[in-house]
């Protein structure tokens, strides 16, 4: 029968300071690297949000003025049928028809943050489509013309 001695005992495994300072390293890296991820995620809402101002509701506006001449009385639900829109933005946040003339239809479109509202209504200038847009808070009163 074999004998063992504790030199010949290999011990495997890794220390507690091996395991913390990995640990150590893991929660640096995170707090680098999320603050990034989140701020270019925050970036890529904010585009899309650009673009469905832009393009989608002008859109979806011309589909709905080719069965009704004008803007009045028209709801979401229209141009969500009209114009394949979704009915949130892409902040997750539901945004609505608020007010109608024969002209001009509003949209209030909410954004996460005041700032990024205001940030929008500054980027957005009056276009044929567009009339104005009014930053009040984390809403942004979108008025678009019917023509």
């Amino acid at each position: 029968m074999k004998k063992l001695n504790k030199s010949s005992i290999k011990e495997e495994g890794f220390t507690l300071m091996e395991i913390v300072i990995v640990v150590f390293i893991i929660g640096v890296l995170a707090a680098v690297l999320l603050p990034a991820i989140f701020q270019s995620r925050n970036q890529g809402q904010f585009g899309a949000s650009e673009t469905q101002i832009n393009t989608s509701f002008p859109r979806a506006i011309a589909g709905m003025l080719i069965y009704q001449p004008s803007c009045l009385n028209q709801t979401k639900a229209v141009l969500i049928a009209t114009g394949g829109l979704k009915s949130t933005n892409p902040f997750g946040q539901l945004w609505t028809v608020s007010a109608t003339t024969t002209n001009t239809l509003t949209v209030t479109y909410p954004f996460d943050s005041a700032a990024n509202a205001t940030l929008m209504g500054t980027r957005l200038g009056a276009s044929q489509s567009l009339n104005s847009a009014t930053p009040t808070g984390v809403n942004l009163a979108i008025v678009y013309a019917c023509q």
